[in-house]
């Protein structure tokens, strides 16, 4: 059956959520509410003025209803149905899950039917054993009731036809659609609507949320697919709107002044294949075209390529064969570019849930690499008796830790993705320093699952194989040469004309730029950082030093620094810093007791500088820290440092919170201002960017019609 496709080139609005769910549109006030799951955040967003407002919470809310006859709004929240009653305040009004069920399950998707029933869903453990089930809040006596034992996988989209005779519920993991026979809040007759994979849907996309239209049909958002697909009552597919710039899409709602807007929330996590920068927005989107294809690229070559990096690690600058290994930097922008390039094509038929524990490993191996690289600058690193201790401090526990995350996969990885070839790396690393580990490699050992990834990836496969196949492998395998130092004698792509004076300039220009950017060059002018990401310690002690040493520096954003530590335990701290009291005289205040996030930065600094003498003093003058991005500094490059990156210095997983929630606790009252204009800042700076953009392409056409007339005009002598 032919059907209509709608590609949305743009977005309409970029938040950056993590997991951007459940929209619902108030007619009345013109706001798009939407949250963001895994950040603990729910946005109210006017439509008409762009006016954006954030709530951050202290518990996931995954999906919003609104209240008839009260002010703010009813949500789903992890243990059960709760109230958003502003100020960041939630309160539970019924909690039906078992206690036992608490720490590994919660609630997901859910909606409220038109006397005000609310229905929501759960998602299931498979490790230990708690299904995912359907339950309905009757607002009537207050009463939890659970409509359907399952079991379900990830409880998602739902939603009623217009009669309210019919009530539909999304399995996403099983990839089905159900339909129910709806009476006054009573569901029976549970059948099959959609199944997806006997519509030959792709196995690596899953249905999302969903909302349905006046005619009765469904619009069935597909995480993974960059679509959504509207199916007739009848379960045939109508209408396809395809979201080039976006792989995750989440959920979706009708709203606008007349009802015929689809506002559209999208996901970055997760993304396995995917660009995060094409996965960060909430969008609404009317335009027409048709969709183009993707490239793919072949498994083969991928294999060379990483069995031609494997020494990331190198503290210097290391050379076997004559040709230079990579260090860490080069191999992770490497992986990078190849797992864009092959998505869609090695992550076929890997489930959801086996993409999530991929991620989490591809984090550790990462961590650990990065962690035996810092070690690894000290030459007697592996002598005893340090040597033991890393092996049983950090290696092994690393090795022990992956083997659990892989048994744990219903599908463990065979061929190269930047997960698995992290985790490649990492074990050629522990084998090369620590040769008796291969004996717990090998089959039926402790370390089975990993000896498996080892061995799939460990072939040396020739590039000059993959080159007589077909001329679109060779202009791949060009372009790789083009990354890969090391590929500049392995294929005949490398030997022609150029190839290797443009491989010589890479690298020239590679070594030529620091590695690790610690900041250990002087300029005449102010370095503007933006303190977003950073460890608050990490970056305070990196600036300390750049000050004492002459160089002036910016920090703007100082609201968006991390500290490592649950949000609770930080604010405890804070607290406990809020007693002191002068020693001599009690009478006084004792020590200023700084809010926000530029003095709590500031004061960090100056506790690293000698700030009593003469030195200290004009050292701190040449410091400036700002909230937000006032001017000039708005149109500044600004710079980060990645020796105090957080997703570079933190261990994955470790609990960390932003200083501009800790300042918002304990008194600072200008989080919502900076915010606000933070959000007119990013909107001027996306216009303008796009106003740059349309610019240069009309140069361009310009040059490209006036570029005849170019030979006569310089005979002329113009």
């Amino acid at each position: 059956m032919v059907h209509t496709q709608i590609v949305a080139k743009r977005p309409w609005l970029k938040v950056g959520c993590t997991l951007g769910e459940g929209p619902l549109y108030d007619p009345e006030t013109s706001t798009l509410h939407f949250v963001d799951i895994s950040e603990k955040k729910v946005f109210h967003l006017n439509t008409q003025s762009l006016d954006l407002q954030v709530e951050q919470l202290d518990t996931p809310v995954s999906c919003l209803a609104l209240r008839k006859s009260k002010p703010g709004l009813a949500c789903a929240a992890a243990q059960g149905f709760a109230l958003l009653e502003g100020d960041a305040t939630l309160k539970y009004i019924s909690q039906p899950l078992p206690v036992a069920d608490i720490p590994y399950t919660r609630f997901n998707d859910g909606a409220c039917d038109s006397k005000g029933r609310f229905f929501a869903g759960t998602i299931y453990s498979k490790e230990h054993g708690v299904p995912g089930k359907l339950y309905r809040y009757d607002p009537n006596d207050g009463t939890s009731t659970v409509v359907d034992e399952g079991p379900f996988t990830d409880s998602n989209g739902l939603g009623w036809s217009p009669d309210e005779k019919t009530f539909y519920f999304t399995d996403s993991l099983t990839n089905i659609i159900y339909a129910y026979d709806y009476d006054d809040g009573n569901l029976s007759n549970r059948r099959v609507f959609i199944d997806a994979m006997a519509l030959g849907l792709p196995e690596n996309s899953f249905c999302d949320g969903l909302c349905i239209d006046e005619e009765g049909c469904v619009w069935s958002a597909r995480w993974g697919g960059s679509r959504i697909i509207r199916f007739t009552k009848d379960g045939a597919i109508d209408v396809e709107i395809i979201f080039p710039t976006a792989l995750n899409i989440t959920a979706c709602c009708f709203g606008g002044p007349n009802g015929d807007q689809l506002f559209v929330t999208t996901a970055h996590c997760g993304a396995i294949g995917g660009d995060a920068s094409r996965q960060t927005h909430t969008e609404v989107h009317p335009d027409i075209t048709l969709l183009g294809r993707m490239a793919k690229l072949d498994t083969s070559i991928i294999c060379s390529i990483i069995n031609a990096m494997y020494k990331p690690y190198a503290p210097r600058q290391v050379q076997e064969n004559g040709r230079p290994l990579l260090t860490l930097a080069e191999t992770g922008a490497i992986l990078e570019y190849l797992e864009e390039k092959l998505h869609g094509g090695l992550q076929a038929g890997v489930s959801l849930e086996d993409r999530a524990q991929m991620w989490m490993a591809k984090d550790a191996a990462l961590f650990f690499i990065n962690r035996v690289f810092q070690m690894s600058v000290d030459e007697t690193w592996l002598a005893p008796p340090s040597r033991a201790l890393i092996l049983q401090q950090i290696v092994l526990p690393y090795l022990r830790g992956t083997e659990a995350m892989l048994k744990r996969l219903t599908n463990p990885p065979r061929t190269v993705t930047a997960a698995s070839a992290c985790m490649f790396t990492a074990f050629l690393f522990s084998l090369d320093m620590f040769p008796s580990l291969e004996r717990v490699f090998q089959d039926g050992r402790s370390l089975e699952k990993c000896g498996e990834i080892l061995a799939a990836l460990g072939k040396r496969d020739a590039i000059e194989r993959c080159l007589d196949q077909g001329a679109e492998r060779k202009v791949w395998a060009e372009r790789l040469c083009r990354l890969v130092p090391n590929m500049a004698t392995l294929g005949s792509g490398a030997e022609e004309p150029g190839m290797r004076a443009e491989i010589a300039g890479h690298l020239r220009r590679k070594r030529s730029t620091p590695q690790d950017f610690k900041m250990a060059t002087f300029s005449s002018t102010p370095i503007v950082i933006d303190g977003k990401g950073h460890l608050l310690g990490r970056l305070a002690s990196i600036i300390s030093k750049q000050i004492l040493s002459g160089q002036k520096i910016v920090v703007v954003r100082c609201e968006e620094i991390n500290i490592s530590g649950s949000f609770f335990r930080n604010k405890l701290r804070y607290h406990n810093f809020l007693h002191k009291r002068h020693i001599v005289n009690p009478k006084k205040s004792g020590p200023f007791h700084h809010r926000a996030p530029s003095k709590i930065l500031w004061r960090a600094i100056r506790g690293m500088v000698p700030h009593k003498s003469a030195r200290g003093t004009a050292a701190l003058e040449r410091l400036k820290l700002f909230e937000g991005v006032p001017p000039p500094y708005d149109k500044r490059k600004r710079m980060v440092v990645p020796e105090a990156l957080r997703v570079l210095r933190l261990k994955p997983g470790r609990k960390y919170c932003t200083v501009k929630r800790l300042s918002h606790e304990v008194g600072w009252g200008y989080k919502d201002i900076v915010d606000r204009l933070e959000e007119k800042r990013k909107i001027k700076a996306q216009a303008f960017h796009e106003r740059k953009t349309a610019a240069m392409k009309l140069r361009q056409k310009a040059l490209a019609e006036t570029a005849p007339s170019f030979p006569q005009l310089t005979e002329l002598g113009y």
